[in-house]
């Protein structure tokens, strides 16, 4: 999807986290500003020419993703760009994912009725002509903060180079004592975890945790080729739940720790 105005220079990196602000990102050292002063209003167009794109491919009757919507309502929306050479030097926009904590009534597998406030999918859209090129499990991975594990090796990916190891791993050499009988050994250790998004340091989100606002038959196949989604608990309302959304969902009261002793702690300090 592309835009009269340079996509690239308004998001410097490939994909952008943007908030009920709609702020322009910060800019890496030594790039430059563009010479437009109003970005935010370009952001907003983008993101009002995604929502259509969205409403259009799940047959709906108006967009559900808006900047008037992204600004009344504290939710969060990741934005890939495509970082290949354009013919017109602007970039372009592959796609979004929406997400934002909503309080919800749900029903577990006995029916018994839940309050919660889970992670929610509240719109999610890939531009035709890039679908099934792994750029909705990108957005889903980085959102999720999963890192990229390779299931086919015991061994990290490396490059076609010998004797290479992968960028930002750490390598130890395990040496034995005089005298044993243990060979020398090596060990590599993958970088630390990213920083996990502010409005995402509440707690690490797993797939099966999450809520899904009338998820297509489409992302309901993506999940469950990439996440093995399957199960589902029925509900009443428009939200998909899977098996096990509710393994992690009810914690046990918190503990304090001093000199006299445990004190357990409210559950909603101040009456919040």
């Amino acid at each position: 999807m592309e835009f009269p105005f340079d996509v690239d220079a308004l998001f410097p990196e490939r994909i952008t986290v943007l908030d009920q602000h709609l702020r322009p990102p910060a800019r890496r050292p030594g790039t430059t500003t563009p010479a437009r002063v109003d970005l935010q209003q370009q952001i907003m167009t983008i993101v009002d020419e995604l929502g259509k794109a969205s409403a259009k491919a799940q047959h709906l009757p108006a967009p559900i993703t808006s900047a008037l919507r992204m600004q009344s309502n504290r939710h969060v929306i990741y934005v890939l760009k495509d970082t290949s050479a354009r013919p017109a030097g602007k970039g372009a926009i592959i796609g979004f994912l929406k997400v934002g904590y909503k309080k919800l009534f749900v029903l577990d597998d006995r029916e018994a009725h839940n309050e919660v406030e889970p992670l929610c999918i509240l719109d999610f859209y890939i531009h035709e002509s890039v679908q099934r090129h792994g750029h909705g499990r990108e957005l889903f991975q980085y959102m999720l903060q999963v890192p990229e594990i390779d299931l086919k090796g015991s061994s990290p990916r490396s490059s076609k180079r010998p004797c290479s190891m992968p960028h930002n791993w750490s390598i130890f050499l395990c040496i034995p004592l005089p005298g044993s009988q243990l060979p020398a050994s090596m060990l590599l250790l993958p970088p630390p975890a990213p920083k996990l998004p502010l409005f995402l340091q509440k707690e690490r989100v797993e797939p099966h945790q999450l809520a899904i606002d009338r998820p297509s038959p489409k992302l309901l196949k993506f999940l469950n080729k990439h996440y093995n989604l399957e199960t589902t608990v029925p509900q009443v309302n428009n939200f998909v739940i899977f098996e096990g959304f509710f393994a992690h969902q009810h914690q046990g009261p918190r503990v304090l720790t001093g000199p006299a002793g445990t004190i357990p702690l409210p559950q909603n300090p101040g009456g919040a």
